[in-house]
């Protein structure tokens, strides 16, 4: 049912792209339970983008990790991220951009790779949404952006306090057995000693 969903979803952003104008696209792909993957992209974004992924809801806490990039030399193909961030409960979690030089022949562009990055992030159940802006050729050059999302559901996760507190009463009650034990123990020891 998921699946079907999100391929529907998928469908649906697909369809209401315009060739002039390419729009961001997102594609999930369920894994074991409740955790997944999802790839996206923007092949053309405007020259002052703001572009906002379709949201995903989790049901399970778990760990989050995402991935972002571009390359472009020339003016034509330069993408520069000015925010790249996923929000939800707790958040929001920013993808950590980093910019590098890249140089062939003649030419130099100062952010002509840049990186992004979230690696295993603890996050809570929740609907969170990825966000990315910054200044781009336009539309109709060749500049273009690609990422991924992973969750991985219940890995690392953080427990609630009612776990928390059950946790630490079975800490308080191992611990009071044991003592209680040890000192039924303790008293008085003979030994016997056997001659041959």
């Amino acid at each position: 049912m998921k699946k079907a969903l999100w391929s529907i979803a998928s469908i649906a952003v697909l369809a209401g792209a315009t060739p002039a104008s390419a729009a961001p696209i997102i594609t999930y792909n369920t894994g074991p339970g409740d955790s997944f993957t999802a790839s996206f992209s923007n092949a053309s974004p405007d020259k002052n983008f703001n572009d906002v992924f379709m949201p995903f809801t989790i049901a399970v806490g778990g760990i989050l990790s995402a991935t972002l990039s571009t390359i472009g030399l020339l003016p034509s193909n330069d993408v520069d991220f000015s925010l790249a961030e996923i929000s939800g409960p707790g958040g929001p979690y920013p993808l950590d951009i980093t910019k590098t030089p890249l140089t062939v022949g003649k030419v130099t562009n100062n952010d002509a790779i840049e990186f992004g990055l979230i690696t295993a992030q603890p996050i809570g159940p929740g609907t969170y949404q990825l966000t990315v802006k910054g200044t781009a050729p336009g539309p109709r050059a060749n500049g273009s952006y690609a990422g991924t999302i992973s969750f991985a559901a219940g890995a690392g996760a953080v427990p609630e306090p009612a776990t928390w507190a059950l946790m630490i009463l079975g800490f308080g009650a191992i611990g009071f057995a044991m003592r209680r034990q040890r000192s039924r123990k303790s008293g008085p020891v003979t030994y016997r000693v056997a001659y041959a």
